[in-house]
């Protein structure tokens, strides 16, 4: 490729803007102190044309920012961190995507569908077996599909769990055959993990106490 435009900030610092002869690569770098900070280029090798916007090192941040103050970065481990720039370990591990604020407004999100219809927005967890994206490789019996896990600072950190909700396979699976189950637990006083309190079977059954000691209720 040619260089159309280098706009030198100071010595070895540049932005540099290139004339392209192929569809891939860099169109423009920005370089501090003569290291590669980021580009941004073309990528049309799966026939679809994309943009590319990248950091060049592994623990590069891209942030966003409005009025002078940061709204959004997606950090080195590719975690999208919106209200922090910091991932913090919440029951367990730091996610993938993270919102952290001081306010109701600032530390929720909302979904909202606009349809003439009777059907209301969705949040969807799914597994499979595979072992890279895009798997579907058939679950087992018992694994767990998905959670959701309420914690709370210890005056430590944020990995102590108060209660779950999980959903479990609850049988044996098959092509359109997916039985299972939800688990209620919650965290007795004196621990900082949950313990099975409640049940729903695949057979809608309900099951009260832990899985040693149930009680049946039958509302079939």
């Amino acid at each position: 490729h040619s260089t159309g435009l280098v706009v030198h900030t100071r010595a070895s610092s540049h932005v540099a803007i290139f004339n392209r002869t192929s569809d891939d690569g860099d169109v423009l770098q920005v370089k501090k102190d003569g290291a590669l900070v980021g580009s941004l280029g073309s990528n049309a090798a799966s026939g679809v044309p994309v943009l590319d916007i990248s950091t060049n090192s592994s623990s590069g941040i891209m942030r966003m920012l409005t009025s002078g103050s940061e709204a959004m970065r997606i950090d080195g481990s590719q975690r999208v961190l919106i209200g922090s720039g910091t991932a913090v370990s919440v029951t367990g591990g730091a996610r993938q995507f993270q919102i952290e604020g001081t306010s109701g407004v600032t530390s929720s999100m909302s979904i909202i569908r606009n349809t003439n219809n009777n059907s209301g927005s969705v949040i969807s967890l799914s597994k499979s077996r595979g072992a890279s994206d895009g798997g579907v490789t058939i679950v087992q019996e018992n694994d767990v599909l998905g959670e959701l896990r309420f914690g709370g600072a210890d005056g430590v950190d944020h990995d102590s769990t108060a209660a779950v909700i999980s959903a479990a396979v609850d049988g044996t699976p098959g092509s359109n055959d997916m039985p299972g189950r939800l688990v209620f637990s919650t965290t007795a006083d004196g621990s900082n993990s949950a313990t099975e309190r409640a049940r729903i079977s695949q057979d809608g059954k309900i099951r009260l106490g832990n899985s040693g000691d149930h009680v049946m209720v039958d509302v079939t």
